[in-house]
């Protein structure tokens, strides 16, 4: 039981709620600092396009890749005309055919058909300028056009991922590769010319020229009468050429790029809706700008973090100590080494699956990602990123909920799970880190993230990279005790546990931090993250989802440890966190269900085909350990304890697995699923995890001493 001195101390669990929505409240008052779309810069130049103008000769397509110095995928049947029909890393601008039923007739959408041009729309608020996380994408101040640095670019491919109109390629093949999208042929302005697409355009289908021009030529057009005779420009707006006489179009009555997703400067006209074309239907806000709004909301100046580890730094300073008091009168033993043979089948089948791992990584370096993954410019992140890193770091906020419950919370029964818990997460988080590496493209440039030069403050993965980086170092310094108890270096521990209150709360505020940020990645892309999955609210869930994983983790490794080292179980401790993860599951399906019906998306739980089945196999792993945990006779037994984290831990993974690969929908002509090299480097990482964990616990004083069982 909770001594007197305990509970005078302790923070409560409503004390924690009431604090934390009165934070909420602040942080979300009309005090935060919303950021609003971008403007248009000054001297923005940009492409005008009309689809109705365009004969699809690909003219543009050769000029494209003869100026930027790619080879010609020319046929000996059409030997100056480039046939290329999806953008690529050595093509940034493409033309592709709508057609309907019998395509008797250009631009008529039935029975009809229309071209429609594929590049860069050079957004005037652009997602993948403001994810990237070592500004290697710039929006250039005067002209608005987005440039591309790849001596800055770490290959994280983030912008792929966010962009909504799947711009930017990444040659997968390639040890060395970098993003590549139309600049709007920056590199000859100097020479006096401008965009080659348009150059070469013999219709004047496409447009070059400061973009207000374009804008104002857009509108002249839509109040053509149709088949009114009128002459179109050639070129650009500032060369004065023209056309011959043509009659104008049935326009639809509306200029693509206007406000899609706050704008963009390749504007579009069409006598075909514009959704028929490929083109996404997007709100007038950007997604740009939803997420950095969340993330200043959050975290402008650091104001919430640091009021958050002020406090957490108060309770840890007093329930540090206290936590080991209750421990120690629950009659629990301190740490001991288990000892005994690390050699065994099972480390050996281990070490054979990391070997291979090894391998394959070796692969991937020499020859490029392509030969190891599936990944392609639909799918940039497949399951190293989605399993190694987001599910990977939720599996390990064992140690992160159990310092929360033991030392905010002052539950000091739970204080001999913390070292084991912390040891899992220390591992967890660090091979975390390590895989960033391999799926990073140009793993080299991995310090821009962290250096002042390089460094995007407003992006999502920054924040995400610097405190994943940070916590890692805080878990191994937490876990430093135990190499002091190993080595018997007494001044080194006392020092630390003077300290050590302050590594506490810092190790608290920092996965808050990045696992609610993990949610925020989501954000910015917008529409190809399916309305069930996709939410402003997305940080919530993802910090909610992560306690959830860390509890039940804990319960997880803690009954394979009793069982593989043949210990005692520690049901009668075990069993007191079905509380909390019942107060996380409920508050989580709660706020879920109450968020898409505040969005308007209740509908698609029964319309969306295979993706609401998925939903409802996601809420039906939620529920259902409810049922187990809420029966007092099943709660206290081992197994149905087991058996419910399991269900837990599958149900949040197939969270963050649907909202990250299974409802992202880059495009029907996109597909994704892992390769067996992939899968086998994801089994090989948890393998080192699984083989240092052992190592430790039989050479450390991690787990609390006990005689075997059985």
């Amino acid at each position: 039981m909770q001594t007197e001195q305990g509970q005078g101390r302790g923070i409560t669990r409503r004390q924690f709620l009431t604090g934390g929505v009165a934070a909420g409240a602040v942080a979300l008052s009309g005090e935060a600092e919303a950021r609003d779309n971008l403007e248009l810069a000054p001297e923005a130049v940009g492409l005008l396009y009309d689809a109705t103008l365009c004969t699809g000769c690909k003219a543009c397509v050769t000029a494209c890749k003869e100026a930027n110095g790619f080879e010609l995928a020319c046929s000996p049947a059409t030997p100056y005309l480039d046939p290329s029909q999806e953008l690529s890393h050595d093509c940034f601008n493409v033309i592709k055919m709508y057609t309907d039923g019998v395509p008797k007739v250009k631009d008529r959408e039935q029975d009809g058909f229309s071209f429609f041009k594929h590049s860069c729309m050079h957004c005037v608020d652009p997602a993948c300028v403001s994810c990237c996380p070592v500004r290697a994408l710039q929006k250039q101040p005067d002209t608005g056009v987005v440039t591309y640095n790849k001596d800055a670019c770490i290959g994280c491919r983030y912008c792929m991922f966010s962009c909504p109109y799947e711009i930017p390629q990444f040659n997968y093949d390639d040890p060395f590769p970098q993003i590549r999208k139309c600049q709007l042929c920056d590199h000859l302005w100097e020479k006096g010319k401008f965009s080659a697409c348009a150059d070469a355009c013999p219709t004047g289908a496409t447009l070059y020229g400061p973009v207000r021009k374009l804008q104002a030529e857009a509108e002249r057009r839509l109040a053509l009468e149709p088949g009114e005779i009128t002459r179109f420009p050639l070129r650009s707006t500032e060369v004065g050429e023209f056309g011959r006489k043509m009659p104008a179009a049935k326009y639809i009555q509306k200029i693509y790029g206007e406000n899609e997703g706050g704008g963009t400067q390749l504007r579009m006209l069409s006598a075909v809706q514009f959704e028929k074309l490929g083109l996404p239907s997007l709100p007038e806000r950007s997604f740009a700008s939803i997420s950095e709004t969340i993330q200043h909301t959050l975290y402008k100046g650091l104001a919430l973090p640091i009021a958050l580890f002020s406090g957490l730094a108060v309770a840890t300073f007093r329930n540090t100590r206290q936590a080991e008091v209750e421990a120690a009168g629950e009659a629990h033993h301190e740490p001991a080494p288990l000892g005994g043979p690390f050699l065994t089948p099972v480390t050996a089948t281990l070490g054979g699956l990391v070997l291979l791992a090894l391998v394959l990584l070796g692969i991937r370096f020499v020859y490029g990602m392509g030969a190891v993954s599936n990944l392609n410019s639909g799918y940039p992140w497949g399951i190293w990123v989605v399993f190694d890193i987001v599910i990977g770091s939720a599996f390990a906020c064992g140690g992160y909920a159990m310092a929360l419950l033991t030392y905010v919370f002052n539950q000091g029964r739970y204080h001999p799970l913390v070292r084991p818990a912390l040891l899992a997460s220390m591992f967890g988080y660090t091979l975390a880190g390590v895989a960033v590496f391999f799926d990073l493209g140009r793993w080299w440039n991995f310090w821009h993230t962290i250096w002042p030069t390089y460094v995007n403050v407003n992006s999502v993965m920054f924040e995400v990279a610097a405190c994943v980086a940070l916590y890692v170092t805080v878990m191994w310094i937490e876990f430093t005790p135990a190499f002091a108890e190993k080595f018997r270096w007494k001044r080194l521990k006392q020092g630390l546990e003077k300290v050590m209150f302050l590594f506490l709360a810092l190790g608290i505020v920092l996965p808050s931090m990045h696992q609610s940020s993990l949610g925020t990645l989501l954000v910015v892309a917008g529409k190809k993250v399916h309305p069930l999955w996709w939410s402003e609210l997305l940080p919530l869930f993802y910090l909610a989802t992560a306690i959830l994983m860390g509890l039940c983790i804990v319960v997880f490794e803690a009954s394979l440890s009793a069982e593989g080292f043949r210990r005692p179980r520690e049901t009668h401790i075990l069993k007191g966190l079905y509380r909390v993860i019942i107060g996380v599951t409920v508050f989580f399906l709660i706020a879920r269900f109450a968020d898409l019906a505040w969005r308007g998306e209740l509908p698609r739980l029964y319309d969306s085909g295979i993706l609401s089945v998925m939903f409802w196999v996601e809420t039906a792993l939620f529920t259902l350990p409810l049922v187990v945990l809420l029966h007092p006779r099943l709660r206290g037994d081992a197994r149905w304890l087991f058996v419910t984290a399991v269900c837990l831990l599958v149900a949040s993974s197939l969270y963050r697995v649907d909202a990250m690969l299974v409802g992202y929908n880059p495009g029907d002509q996109y597909s994704y699923f892992p390769s067996i090299p992939e899968m086998l480097i994801t089994i090989g990482m948890a393998s080192i995890e699984i083989l240092a964990y052992i190592l430790f616990v039989r050479w450390l004083p991690v787990l609390p001493k006990a005689e075997q069982v059985g």
